[in-house]
């Protein structure tokens, strides 16, 4: 075969191929979508004009809601009945601005008279326009035309269909209820700590808790003994202890800046606290700070999915929110007490230390005195002794730390356990003029006992911890480094 004619099979061979794969796409691709004759564009259509004229009220009727925007004080425009509970109304001024004159860049030529193609048959919204002068307009909104950006719209009883742009009518479309501040407890403008709110008292209820977690400020007369170091709250229930720092930070000012994902109502009343699950409430908290007394109650969930709650504040007694169940704000409903307090029985430092009296098993007592001086260079010097025998300092500081690891595991609500159980006691006496701490174990099982600070049986603590301390104790007598892991 020749070079030309192989030549003239493969142009052959292409040709044939472009040709079946344009008629594949021509029966393939969709039919060109029809461009609707009846829109007109680009031209300015008045669909009212009351220039001149004092406009007194804007009726929306949206859904199942009714609702008048009107002039309610100066210059300020928005909706009586919740008036209190809008802080911003900068879309109320915006209707009345724009609301003596409502023009359409968009009109059908020949609209169908079968409204239904417009959604115009059952209407999403109708909006009344009223004027001091007695004339009134009231625009009838169908469904949205994606294409022209807006809403097919008719007026009064004209048969003109326009496009009224999503800009103008948007503001409209929604329930009364978004107009609401969604903010329930606002954030707290500072990052310093000397200027959060002050506490009298944090208190938080819940069906999973035995007893409600109380939490109030220490007063001054209370701070007697070292316990009192670091933190300006105490709990009280269920156990008397101090709260931990970081706690403080997490859980106490948890909640600041807790928002609504929207509004359920704003005509709450008691009578309608079963309906949002009030009545038995996953979580109620109470708290009292600077002059501000607040109650958040969080009721049942307020969707199938289980993820978000209704919830009521005491602050606007009318209202209540839908929040979402994962806001870390709720943390209050899940903390347990065993996270706010300290499982450590006391933290002096060893400066403030001038005698400690332990007391092991078998009833002996070893009394440490401590003296303390300023050495050279202003440098602390420690001297101790044990029963009136010279105990090497240092080796003194490491068994000190083991004392103070005295800690409890969990939090203990049982029965009180007897004296008579006690199987160590430690007693730490002071320099400055403050009463000393007293922290006991007594035994309540064959691994694990009560520990007891300042007569309080607050914590569980393991009965290990007491053979720890008195082997460290022979090798602090013999000279030998002392181990304080355990």
């Amino acid at each position: 075969m020749s070079k030309k004619v192989k030549t003239l099979i493969g142009i052959g061979v292409v040709a044939v191929v472009l040709i079946g794969t344009f008629l594949a796409l021509y029966f393939l691709l969709p039919e060109k979508a029809e461009e609707d004759p009846g829109i007109l564009n680009n031209e300015h259509h008045v669909v009212f004009d009351e220039t001149g004229k004092t406009l007194e009220t804007i009726t929306v009727e949206y859904g199942d809601e009714k609702y008048v925007v009107e002039q309610l004080d100066g210059s300020t425009y928005g909706i009586a009945a919740i008036e209190d509970y809008v802080t911003d109304f900068s879309d109320f001024t915006y209707m009345f601005q724009s609301g003596n004159r409502i023009a359409s860049y968009v009109k059908l030529d020949k609209p169908d008279s079968d409204l239904s193609l417009y959604g115009l048959d059952k209407p999403q919204a109708y909006i009344t326009y009223q004027f001091k002068e007695g004339v009134s307009h009231k625009l009838i909104v169908g469904d949205i035309n994606a294409s022209a950006n807006g809403y097919y719209t008719m007026v009064d009883d004209s048969p003109e269909v326009y496009v009224l742009q999503n800009t103008t009518l948007d503001r409209y479309l929604v329930s009364q209820k978004s107009f609401i501040d969604m903010v329930i407890v606002p954030v707290i403008e500072t990052s310093d700590k000397e200027e959060f709110p002050k506490y009298s008292y944090f208190e938080i209820e819940r069906p999973d808790l035995d007893k409600n977690i109380y939490i109030r400020s220490f007063k001054s007369e209370e701070i007697k003994t070292t316990v009192g170091y670091g933190s300006p709250v105490k709990m009280v229930s269920p156990i008397e202890s101090l709260v931990l720092d970081d706690a403080i930070g997490e859980y106490l000012y948890g909640y600041f800046g807790l928002t609504a994902a929207k509004c359920a109502s704003f005509t709450y009343t008691e009578s309608d606290a079963a309906k949002y699950g009030f009545d038995k409430p996953n979580a109620v908290l109470r708290v009292k700070y600077d002059n501000t007394e607040l109650v958040l109650t969080v009721g049942k969930f307020a969707d199938k999915e289980k993820t978000q709650y209704y919830l009521h504040s005491s602050k606007n007694n009318e209202l209540v929110y839908v929040v979402d169940a994962s806001a870390k704000e709720l943390n209050f409903m899940k903390v347990r007490p065993s996270q706010l307090v300290s499982p450590v029985a006391v933290q002096p430092h060893v400066r403030d230390l001038n005698k400690i009296t332990l007391q092991m098993k078998q009833g002996k007592v070893y009394t440490f005195d401590l003296k303390h001086s300023v050495g050279e260079d202003d440098k602390n010097i420690l001297e101790v002794t044990c029963n009136g025998k010279k105990v090497d300092s240092e080796h003194f500081k490491r068994y000190l730390q083991l004392l103070l690891y005295t800690s409890g595991e969990e939090i203990y609500e049982g029965k009180p356990v007897d004296e008579s159980q006690e199987i160590l006691k430690i007693q730490y006496d002071y320099v400055e003029d403050f009463e000393p701490d007293v922290v006991k174990i007594l035994k309540n099982s064959a691994r694990y006992g009560v520990m007891e600070v300042n007569g309080a049986q607050n914590f569980t603590a393991r009965l290990a911890y007491v053979d720890k301390l008195e082997t460290e104790l022979e090798n602090l007598f013999a000279g030998k480094p002392i181990d304080t892991e355990w």
